[in-house]
């Protein structure tokens, strides 16, 4: 669609020159919970069929490609400056002290998780807002929406489940992508400060799935000794419905104080396994990683024994795999540190008005101390290439292998990356105005004279 201009870009500069959601520093005694439910209500909505296409770029084109883009769709930039709002809820968030979404209940062991789905829609719209204020030359107030999101991530793992982690993990992936990209266009030195900061002084480390196993464990625990009556139809809920498995039926044979020993039995085996994960993830990589996997090994062999014998059902049922999530967890850990050994590198830039050559420079413009490589426990690979940064996380081949997971931030690559997405992005416009040209003049030209009388 051809962007209409309804304001000129001088107008976008100025409804941007206040940062976005400016508030206090002053925390609040409040649950964050409660304003990121907020933000997402106060997200503009369109009401028309042009801001319905408006929205469709936004969603589907805008995420892959650098703000330069909102040159040629002005309409999508505008709509975005609309979104100050849900900034402004979002910021509120991000000062409060706790955050619950309040994901547990005594009577279930399973977290009620709505709140995860809700929580990506919010950030791709903040990433696509960032995108709109960093055009309008708002940096400072970017770099704020990224801070508030970053905070947001934290957050989400204060639900002490597996799953909201794994989530974070992934919306931390995204933002970070887009962070490259911003700072890679070299923001000035207000906008380098608040991410900086943002990055040195947060709370490490930033995912905790030891806590999550815990937890998990000692609720799982109190739910099926809760009420004894009960044993039989909770594995039969925990099986998906199926009632036939042997370990139901050999249950279903006891009477209820032989039925209490054998689920304590059961339970009792399944707390120490999963409190033996926890403490085999709280390790260094190089430990925590073989040790994981021979329990990874074990539980499937177990698995089979129970299957044939009417064993412990609880190590197929409600054990997971973990050598691949904490993979997943510790390379989180490490593209956030990756990220903030970028941003101080972008301080050093404004500062000397160079791009630091090795980390003992990057460390004079630090806010704090460098973060290590979670997975060597060593600096972070880091050097220059054409006078351009890259860090590097030193993730197994594996998870390279797979291409899913950002194990580098190179600003050289991400530049020369943005620069053929961003004129792949113009030809796929341009073909897109033509065709709209195109059947327009065809209507005018089927179209009957007024008095004309049809054939």
């Amino acid at each position: 669609m051809k962007s209409t201009v309804k304001i000129s870009i001088a107008g976008l500069i100025l409804l941007c020159l206040l940062p976005a959601g400016a508030s206090s520093a002053q925390d609040l005694d409040e649950n964050a919970a409660l304003y990121y439910w907020e933000a997402l209500a106060l997200m503009r909505q369109p009401d028309s069929v042009e801001e319905f296409a408006v929205l469709d770029f936004i969603r589907n084109d805008l995420p892959q490609l650098p703000p330069s883009i909102l040159t040629a769709n002005t309409d999508a930039a505008q709509w975005l400056m609309g979104d100050r709002a849900m900034l402004a809820a979002l910021a509120k968030a991000g000062r409060c002290r706790r955050c619950e979404f309040f994901v547990r209940s005594p009577a279930d062991p399973f977290p009620a998780l709505v709140h995860l789905a809700p929580m990506r829609v919010l950030t791709d719209r903040a990433l696509a807002v960032a995108k709109a204020y960093e055009f309008a030359r708002n940096s400072e107030g970017a770099a704020m929406i990224y801070r508030d999101l970053l905070l947001l991530v934290r957050n989400l793992d204060r639900d002490i489940t597996m799953r909201s982690g794994l989530v974070a993990a992934d919306m931390l992936q995204q933002i970070l992508f887009d962070l490259e990209g911003f700072l890679s266009r070299e923001p000035g030195r207000e906008a380098a400060t608040i991410l900086s900061n943002a990055f040195l002084q947060s709370p490490r480390p930033l995912f905790h799935p030891a806590d999550y196993l815990r937890m998990e464990a000692v609720s799982f625990r109190q739910w099926m000794l809760a009420d004894p009556r009960q044993m039989e139809q909770k594995l039969v809920r925990l099986y998906g419905g199926a009632a036939e498995s042997p370990a139901i039926i050999r249950l279903m044979a006891l009477d209820t104080p032989r039925k209490v020993l054998q689920m304590g039995t059961w339970i009792m085996d399944y707390e120490a396994w999963m409190l033996r994960l926890a403490n085999e993830c709280e390790a260094p990589y190089e430990r925590a990683i073989g040790a994981l996997r021979w329990s990874d090994a074990e539980k499937v062999r177990i698995e089979k024994e129970a299957s044939e014998s009417g064993g412990n059902p609880l190590f197929s049922l409600s054990i997971p795999s973990m050598s691949a999530a904490y993979e997943r967890f510790l390379a989180a850990e490490g593209q956030f540190s990756m990220a903030a050994v970028l941003s101080a590198a972008v301080l050093y830039f404004n500062d000397f008005g160079r791009w630091p050559v090795s980390l003992d420079e990057v460390s004079m413009a630090a806010a704090g101390p460098l973060p290590r490589d979670p997975f060597s426990g060593q600096d972070f690979f880091y050097k220059t290439s054409r006078l351009l940064p890259r860090v590097m996380l030193r993730v197994p081949k594996t998870m390279i292998d797979e291409g899913s997971i950002l194990y580098r931030m190179d600003i050289r690559a991400r530049r020369e990356q943005d620069e053929k997405q961003f004129q792949q992005a113009l030809k796929n416009l341009e073909k897109k105005w033509r065709a709209t040209a195109v059947r327009a003049a065809l209507e005018v030209e089927n179209s009957p004279v007024p008095g004309t009388p049809r054939k």
